[in-house]
C-alpha cells in the first residue's frame, strides 16, 4: 500500500513540478492536495489538505472534489520554458527544450528531468527560430531584429539576422545570414551536391536557401506564398531535395524541387495550414499537412494526391505536427489549440491512445522521442510550458467528476428543494444544472444560446429561483431552475451587445438592469420584459459590469466602464449620484457589493489593473487602499463569502491564485491558493464554501475555522 501511495505521490508531483519548485511547503501540500482530487484520490487528498493546513497563521481550505478533465498519469514532467516559441530536440540521444532567455542567453533544459543541460551567452535580443542538425553537430538558431532608429520593428523598414550556435559548446557555428527587410520564422537543412544547406521561410513569403559556412545565399529566391512562411521542412524524394512549405494566408501547401525549382500544390485543406511533416510510410514519402480547419491530412509526394485525413475529435484547429517511427510503426503527433495532443497510426488513420492533456493553451510544437527505451511524447504550448508523457499507458485509473462543458463563461449558484445547485454556462451558449455536494456528475441542459454567455445572474423571484441569461445571439433568457423551462418570452430588442446584467426591486416590482455596449443601461420588469423605466444614459462608454445595492434608503446602481470609473445611479429618479468614482486603470469588468459595519460598500476590479477598490456606495469614498496582491495577467473573478459570522472578499486571477481577504482590515487572510491553471470564474455555493474553475477543470473548496482577524 506504502508503495502504491509513493506511486501516486510521485505522479502528482510531476503533473505540478514547475509550480513546487517555488513553492513552500504549505503551499506544495495544498496543489498536491488539489491534484489528488483531480486525479481520483479522495483519501490521499484529504490527508495533503491536513498537511497544507498545519502552522497556517490564517484560514484554510479543504478540497471537497475536482474534475480530472486535464489529468493525465501518463505525465512524466512539466517544465517552464523560457522565450516565446522554445524549440524541441535531441541532445545525445535525450529530448531537450531548447530557449532564449533575455536579454542574451540560450538555455538548454532536460525535457526528462527539468535540469539545465547548457546555457550560454548569444548576441543581444536573440530569440531562437528552430534547432537541428547540420552534419551531424546540433545546433540551434537565433534571429536577431535589426531595428530602425525608433526601435520598432517594422518589416518594411527593418531587417533580421540568423546566427548559427552549437548546443553542446555555445559556439558560433558559420556566418550570419542576414536580410535586409523583415523576419526569419522557421528553418530547415538539407543536402544539395554534398553541402549541408539551410531553407528559410519569412515575413514576405519567399523562400531562401543559404550556405551557413559562408552566410551567403545560393539560389534565387523563391516566392508563392501569400503572408509569412510558417512552416518548412526538407525531404530527399526520388534522389533529389525538395523543400515543403506553408504560408500564413494560404489553404495550400507547395512542394518545392531545390534542384530545378519546379513547384507542385498540394490543395486540399479548406483553411491555412499551420504545420508540415513528412514520414516514410509502407514504401513511400509522405507529407502530413495540419491546419485551422482541424484537419490533418497525409499525401503522397510522388503522386502528389490525398491519401486520407485524420480528423480531430472537435475540430479544433491543429497548429503543431510532427511524425517518427516507433516499433516499425509510423506514428504522427498532432497539437490542437484546445491544448490537447494526439498520436495516430500513419497507416490505418487511427488514433492509437487517448489524447494527452495537461496544456491549457495551444500547442505549438510536438515530438515524438525515445526515453531509455520506451517511446514519449513531448509538446510545447504557447505559455512556454513543456510537458512529456509516456506514449503508452491509460490517462487515468480513476474517474472523478465531470461535466459537459469546459471552462465556463460563468458560474453561478442556487439552492431548489433545499439542495445546492450550481449553474454553468458555456463559451457555446450551452446552460448545465448540476448538484453542488456530489460533484457535477448530473447535468440538466437548459434553454441555451446560440453563440456564448456574456453575462448572467441568479434571483429569487415570487418564490421561483430563476436563472437570467444574456448571450452573443443579442437573446436575453429568463429560465426557471426548478422547471428547467422558460419563465418569460426571451428578450431580444436591446439595441446594442448586453455586456452585464443585475436584478433590483423597484416600488415593489422585481427589475432586470441590463448594461449594454452603446452605454445605456435598460430597466425592464423581471416577469413581463416591458420596460418600467427610459434607459439610464451612462455615456458613450459600454457598460462591462452592473451592480445594485441599497444605501440610505434608496435603491442604487452602480455601473462599470470602459473608460476606467465607475458611476453611481439612483434608480428611482434616474440621477446620476455625485461624480464617477476613479482610480483604475482598465476597464472596470466586476462589481459586487455587501455590507461592511452597517454600511453598503462596493468591491471593483478591473481586468489586468489587478487593483480592487472598495467604496462607500452612500458617498462614493474609497474606504482604505483597496486590495492587491494578483500576479500576472487579469484579475477575472471577484465574489463576497461569508463564514463565522464575517464576510470576506474572496478573487481568483490569470497568476492561477484564489485570494481570501479582510475587506474591513483591507488585508489578505492566510495563504494564496495555488492552482495549477489560471483561474476562470468563481461562485459562492454556501457559507464557507467556493466553487473555482481553473483551466478547464472545477473544483468545490470550503473554509476551515480559523482565528479572527479585524471585526466586519
Amino acid at each position: 500500500m506504502d508503495n502504491q501511495k509513493d506511486g501516486r505521490i510521485e505522479r502528482l508531483r510531476s503533473s505540478v513540478a514547475h509550480l513546487l519548485r517555488d513553492a513552500d511547503p504549505a503551499t506544495g501540500s495544498q496543489l498536491l492536495a488539489l491534484e489528488a482530487a483531480r486525479f481520483g484520490y479522495p483519501d490521499l487528498a484529504a490527508e495533503l489538505d491536513e498537511v497544507a493546513s498545519t502552522g497556517q497563521p490564517g484560514g484554510s481550505w479543504t478540497v471537497d472534489w475536482a474534475t480530472g478533465r486535464q489529468a493525465d498519469q501518463r505525465l512524466i514532467q512539466v517544465l517552464r520554458a523560457g522565450g516565446l516559441q522554445p524549440a524541441l530536440t535531441e541532445l545525445d540521444g535525450r529530448p531537450v527544450v531548447v530557449g532564449d532567455e533575455w536579454p542574451d542567453q540560450v538555455r538548454v533544459w532536460d525535457a526528462l528531468t527539468a535540469e539545465t543541460v547548457n546555457a550560454f551567452e548569444v548576441e543581444r535580443d536573440a530569440r531562437v527560430v528552430a534547432a537541428l542538425t547540420i552534419g551531424g553537430r546540433p545546433l540551434v538558431l537565433t534571429g536577431h531584429e535589426q531595428h530602425d532608429p525608433e526601435y520598432r520593428f517594422d518589416p518594411a523598414r527593418s531587417g533580421d539576422r540568423l546566427r548559427a550556435w552549437c548546443l553542446r559548446t555555445g559556439e558560433p557555428v558559420g556566418e550570419p545570414l542576414t536580410v535586409a527587410k523583415g523576419r526569419m520564422i522557421t528553418a530547415a537543412s538539407v543536402t544539395l551536391d554534398g553541402r549541408e544547406l539551410l531553407v528559410t521561410g519569412g515575413w514576405d513569403g519567399l523562400t531562401r536557401l543559404w550556405d551557413l559556412a559562408t552566410g551567403e545565399q545560393v539560389a534565387e529566391l523563391v516566392g508563392g506564398h501569400h503572408g509569412w512562411v510558417v512552416a518548412v521542412v526538407t525531404v530527399m524524394l526520388n534522389g533529389r531535395p525538395v523543400a515543403i512549405t506553408a504560408g500564413e494566408r494560404d489553404c495550400e501547401v507547395l512542394v518545392r524541387d531545390l534542384t530545378n525549382g519546379q513547384t507542385e500544390p498540394l490543395v486540399g485543406h479548406r483553411a491555412r495550414v499551420a504545420a508540415v511533416a513528412t514520414a516514410e510510410s509502407a514504401g513511400r514519402t509522405v507529407a502530413v499537412t495540419a491546419g485551422d480547419d482541424g484537419a490533418v491530412q497525409v499525401w503522397d509526394l510522388t503522386e502528389s494526391h490525398l491519401i486520407h485525413s485524420l480528423l480531430t475529435s472537435r475540430g479544433d484547429r491543429v497548429g503543431a505536427v510532427a511524425a517518427a517511427t516507433v516499433d516499425g510503426r509510423t506514428l504522427v503527433v498532432t497539437g490542437g489549440w484546445d491544448g490537447g495532443v494526439r498520436v495516430w497510426d500513419l497507416a490505418t488513420g487511427r488514433p492509437i491512445a487517448e489524447p494527452f492533456t495537461g496544456h491549457e493553451q495551444p500547442i505549438d510544437r510536438v515530438a515524438l522521442t525515445m526515453i531509455d527505451g520506451r517511446p514519449a511524447v513531448v509538446a510545447t504550448a504557447t505559455d512556454g510550458l513543456v510537458r512529456v508523457w509516456w506514449l503508452t499507458g491509460i490517462r487515468l485509473d480513476s474517474a472523478p467528476p465531470t461535466i459537459a462543458q469546459a471552462a465556463p463563461a460563468w458560474l453561478g449558484s442556487s439552492v431548489l428543494d433545499e439542495r445546492r445547485v450550481a449553474v454553468s454556462c458555456g463559451h457555446d451558449g450551452a446552460i448545465g444544472l448540476w448538484g453542488v455536494a456530489e460533484g457535477p456528475r448530473e447535468v440538466a441542459a437548459l434553454p441555451g444560446h446560440g453563440a456564448g454567455v456574456a453575462a448572467a445572474t441568479t434571483v429569487e423571484s415570487d418564490g421561483r429561483r430563476l436563472l437570467i441569461t444574456a448571450g452573443r445571439d443579442a437573446t436575453v433568457r429568463v429560465t426557471d431552475l426548478t422547471t428547467r423551462r422558460s419563465a418569460a418570452r426571451p428578450l431580444t430588442d436591446f439595441p446594442a451587445e448586453v455586456n452585464s446584467l443585475a436584478t433590483a426591486v423597484l416600488d415593489g416590482v422585481p427589475v432586470l438592469l441590463a448594461g449594454c455596449d452603446d452605454g445605456t443601461v435598460h430597466v425592464r420588469d423581471l416577469a413581463s420584459g416591458i420596460p418600467v423605466l427610459p434607459p439610464l444614459k451612462t455615456g458613450d462608454s459600454p457598460v462591462h459590469a452592473v451592480a445594485t445595492a441599497v444605501a440610505d434608503g434608496r435603491t442604487v446602481v452602480l455601473t462599470g466602464h470602459s473608460h476606467h470609473r465607475v458611476q453611481r445611479w439612483d434608480l428611482a429618479e434616474r440621477r446620476q449620484l455625485g461624480i464617477p468614482l476613479t482610480g483604475h486603470r482598465r476597464a472596470v469588468s466586476r462589481i459586487v457589493t455587501t455590507v461592511l459595519n452597517g454600511r453598503t460598500v462596493a468591491v471593483t476590479g478591473a481586468g489586468y489593473d489587478n487593483w480592487m477598490r472598495i467604496w462607500d456606495v452612500a458617498t462614493g469614498l474609497e474606504t482604505g487602499m483597496g486590495l492587491r496582491g494578483h500576479g500576472r495577467g487579469r484579475l477575472t473573478a471577484i465574489e463576497t463569502i461569508e463564514w463565522e459570522d464575517r464576510v470576506y472578499v474572496v478573487s481568483g486571477g490569470d497568476d492561477g491564485t484564489v485570494r481570501l481577504w479582510d475587506p474591513v482590515a483591507h488585508t489578505p487572510v492566510g495563504s494564496p491558493l495555488r492552482f495549477p491553471y489560471r483561474v476562470g470564474m468563481l461562485a459562492v455555493t454556501g457559507p464557507g464554501e467556493l466553487l473555482v474553475s481553473f483551466g478547464d477543470e472545477l473544483a468545490l473548496l470550503s473554509l476551515r475555522p480559523h482565528p479572527r482577524h479585524g471585526s466586519s
